[in-house]
C-alpha cells in the first residue's frame, strides 16, 4: 500500500474524520494494458476494504468505456457509506493524478497529488506508477461483483460476509 494510502488510513483509525460516511477516489494514468488497469482498481478497493474493515459491501455499481480504460465504481456499505471510484486510463492522459477524499462525522480528509503543495516538477522524467495491491479474498470478491455489475448493466447485490 502507497504511503499517501497509510496515512489516510491512520487518520481514520485514529478517528480524526468520525464515522466515514462518503469515500472518493480518482486515478488518473497513461494508457495501460487491461491486466494493470484491474490491479489500480483492486488496490484502490483494497484500500477502501481497510478504511471499512467491520463493514459488509451492500452493493457495487460499475460502468467503463467501450474501450475499458475509463471506469466508475460506485459501493454501498452497511452502514450506507458510498464510495465512488472513478479510473481515467484514456490515450490523452499523460500525467498521474490521485485523489483522494475521506468524508466523515468530524472532519474531511483530502489528497490531491496535482495540487500545488504536492510534489510536481516539469524537468523529472515521470516515473512508472505501478500497482501495489496485494492479494485480498474479499477484495476478490468485490472484483467479481463489479465486473457481473459492468457486464449486466445492473447493481450487483454483495452477500453478507461481503
Amino acid at each position: 500500500m502507497k504511503l499517501e494510502d497509510q496515512a489516510a488510513l491512520r487518520e481514520v483509525r485514529e478517528g480524526n474524520v468520525g464515522n466515514v460516511t462518503f469515500i472518493r477516489y480518482n486515478f488518473h494514468a497513461p494508457e495501460k494494458p487491461f491486466e494493470i488497469i484491474t490491479q489500480h482498481i483492486k488496490e484502490a478497493l483494497y484500500w477502501i476494504s481497510n478504511i471499512h474493515i467491520n463493514q459488509d459491501l451492500k452493493d457495487i455499481n460499475t460502468s467503463a468505456s467501450q474501450e475499458k480504460n475509463v471506469w466508475l465504481i460506485t459501493c454501498q456499505f452497511t452502514d450506507r457509506t458510498v464510495a465512488n471510484l472513478f479510473f481515467d486510463f484514456s490515450p490523452s492522459r499523460s500525467i498521474y493524478i490521485k485523489q483522494m477524499e475521506i468524508a466523515g462525522t468530524t472532519g474531511l480528509y483530502v489528497f490531491d497529488s496535482s495540487v500545488e503543495q504536492a510534489l510536481q516538477s516539469d524537468f523529472l522524467q515521470v516515473l512508472e506508477i505501478n500497482p501495489e495491491y496485494m492479494k485480498d479474498d474479499r477484495v476478490e470478491k468485490w472484483w467479481g461483483k463489479a465486473i457481473q455489475s459492468f457486464q449486466t448493466g445492473q447493481v450487483a447485490l454483495v452477500e453478507k460476509g461481503g
